[in-house]
């Protein structure tokens, strides 16, 4: 029930945030958009969100990882999802 109403407040935030900007959310190679909407706007994730990026195998890969979390970010921000 909790993933159908944050799908709803997504589509409907999508739709009526800032036309002349596209919102483009990143690949979600390290983090899926149901963990930051879990995170962000349900409240519902963990104080060591992203912490994984420094576990990660190289350090190529870390900066990868900070890089897609910094774009869930300005994601958040450009959707209106967050205040």
């Amino acid at each position: 029930m909790k993933f159908l109403i944050f799908i709803l407040l997504m589509s409907s935030q999508l739709s009526f945030s800032n036309v002349e900007q596209k919102c483009t959310p990143p690949s979600g190679k390290y983090t899926d958009i149901k963990m930051v909407l879990n995170q962000f706007v349900l409240n519902e994730g963990s104080p060591n969100w992203g912490d994984w990026c420094y576990e990660v195998n190289s350090a190529a890969e870390n900066k990868e990882c900070n890089n897609e979390l910094d774009a869930w970010d300005a994601w958040l921000q450009c959707s209106g999802l967050t205040k």
